[in-house]
């Protein structure tokens, strides 16, 4: 994609032991090349200040190339674009002169680095962060090359591949400079035959999605059957406000700031006078509030099976009455207590802003029982929802 900011990756691998003896030999070079349109351009580095707009010359062959502003700088070395006329086959480590044939003008140095322009005149077009390469591995960190420049943000998930391309592990993105960043290699724990404690220089990386840390979103669901109240069913159903919390590998929290419900009331008269008895029976059962962890499966792929245990407060009363030409009996009972959650489900894209989901959820309750009436709490709901993730 082009911008206006920045040119494509260039690798400062900052603690590659070979890069000072090289900076010995060359003190300026081409670090990265492409083409675009009709003109090439360079990504160069120096380990001296030079003066923006003065030709240099590229290789044995001295091909002149024009040189444009600071890019960036990372002591001791300075970045500058330049740019040559036409098509040109320019490897990576390619030295560049500084003095030209026999009457080009030389590219002044400028010993004083604090009046250096940083403005960016020039449109670049660059990698996009999908793919990259592990340029430095210490202990369980890597660094990849590919950074803010290419989009690269904290949190960003890469698969890690050798160069037969079989699976290694996952890297999270943690620390990102202009064309590089850092992160943690980790193994997920659905994975097998993982070998990301032996990644090298040199491993493909692919970015697969990012650990989103937050997700809001609503959940409704309907139970799965009713009881009879009477001579009717109870009605059911849940609905709430999600909020989430997810950790390294797929492991998260979560509150939903809502109520699954079942209850209702009937009434029904049997018999015949005088021996009619008139019956009411009024149930509720509220879960409020269930919390729960759980782990998302093969996080970020684009479906990710999750399972979760938590619980739920559980908030109940069963009022029952019967009125006959000899007898009342009028009963009423109360709970308020903390029931276990269990539950699992689907989520789709969990590694991008738009999260769908389906689930499943099981309260386990005690019965309540008010004289002839008894209200079976356990219960099943299967919910659906959406979140969005940042």
């Amino acid at each position: 994609m082009k911008i206006t900011t920045l040119a494509m990756a260039l690798v400062a691998a900052c603690f590659a032991p070979t890069r000072a003896a090289a900076a010995e030999t060359t003190q300026v070079k081409v670090i990265a090349s492409f083409h675009d349109r009709q003109s090439t351009k360079l990504i160069i580095e120096s380990r001296q200040p030079l003066v923006s707009g003065r030709p240099v010359y590229i290789g044995p062959e001295r091909i002149t190339a024009s040189l444009g502003d600071l890019l960036s700088r990372s002591d001791p070395a300075y970045y500058y674009g330049a740019v040559i006329a036409g098509k040109k086959d320019i490897p990576s480590g390619a030295e560049v002169f500084l003095d030209g044939p026999a009457g080009e003008l030389p590219a002044t140095l400028l010993n004083n680095p604090k009046v250096l322009s940083f403005k960016l005149n020039e449109r670049y077009t660059f990698d996009q962060k999908r793919l990259g390469e592990v340029t430095a591995v210490q202990g369980g960190r890597a660094m990849i090359d590919r950074g803010t420049m290419h989009e690269v943000q904290e949190r960003d998930l890469y698969r890690v591949y050798d160069s037969s391309s079989r699976y290694k592990g996952m890297l999270e993105i943690h620390g990102m400079g202009d064309f590089q960043s850092s992160g943690r290699l980790y193994n997920r724990l659905e994975d097998f035959n993982h070998r990301a404690a032996w990644a090298v220089p040199g491993d493909r990386v692919e970015f697969v999605g990012q650990r989103k840390l937050f997700a809001l979103g609503v959940v409704g669901a309907v139970r799965n059957g009713r009881q009879k109240i009477l001579n009717r069913n109870e009605e059911a159903f849940g609905a709430g406000l999600l909020w989430n919390v997810t950790f390294q590998d797929g492991w998260g929290a979560e509150a939903l700031f809502g109520v699954y419900s079942r209850g209702g009331s009937a009434e029904m008269t049997s018999g015949t006078f005088p021996n009619q008895v008139y019956e009411k029976n009024e149930v509720d059962a509220k879960f409020i509030l269930p919390i729960w962890f759980k782990k998302n499966f093969f996080y970020p792929s684009t479906v990710s099976p999750f399972l979760a245990v938590g619980a739920s407060f559980l908030r109940a009363t069963n009022s029952y009455q019967a009125i006959s030409s000899t007898s009342v009996s009028d009963e009423e009972k109360k709970i308020f207590t903390v029931v276990p959650v269990l539950g699992g489900g689907i989520e789709f894209f969990p590694g991008r802003f738009f999260r769908p989901r389906i689930e499943i959820r099981y309260f386990k309750a005690p019965a309540l029982r008010a004289g002839a009436s008894t209200l079976y709490m356990e219960s099943v709901f299967y919910g659906a929802g959406v979140a969005t993730s940042w």
